[in-house]
């Protein structure tokens, strides 16, 4: 009589073989969500960028500086020679941003409450997604601030 071997994995092999992939789609899923806020922090940090050189070129062109967010926006989406585009202008606000929005930037003129004073400058404020929490970053661009 002939034996036949048969042939195949053992479960305990397709467990570890299971596993193993279970593990590799945890790391690769929690270094993507790293990747998407580290993309998500760079992509503020330049629009930020373009609205503090632009503001610069404004006002260093003898104009004055925009009283409120909305203002800045439209101010600076028509100037013809550092003009920032309609995506930036749309998430620019006129209050300070805050940890739970991290979509939009805040616009606050230096010095603080310059009603009847002349305005020297601005804070604008954006969203860092650090590390998985947030936390408010501000640049000021102008003096008084």
């Amino acid at each position: 009589m002939y034996t036949t071997k048969q042939k195949g994995f053992t479960i305990v092999e397709l467990l570890i073989v299971i596993v193993v992939i279970a593990i590799l789609a945890a790391i690769s899923i929690v270094a993507f969500t790293g990747i998407q806020q580290r993309g998500r922090d760079s992509e503020r940090a330049s629009d930020v960028s373009n609205i503090v050189k632009s503001l610069t070129a404004y006002t260093t062109d003898g104009k004055a500086w925009p009283e409120s967010g909305s203002a800045a926006a439209t101010a600076l989406q028509g100037y013809d020679i550092a003009p920032i585009p309609e995506s930036i202008g749309a998430k620019l606000g006129s209050t300070a941003a805050s940890s739970s929005s991290s979509t939009t930037y805040g616009y606050t003129v230096c010095p603080s409450g310059a009603t009847g004073t002349a305005i020297t400058g601005a804070t604008i404020s954006w969203v860092k997604e650090a590390g998985g929490g947030t936390e408010t970053e501000e640049t000021e661009v102008g003096t008084g601030c």
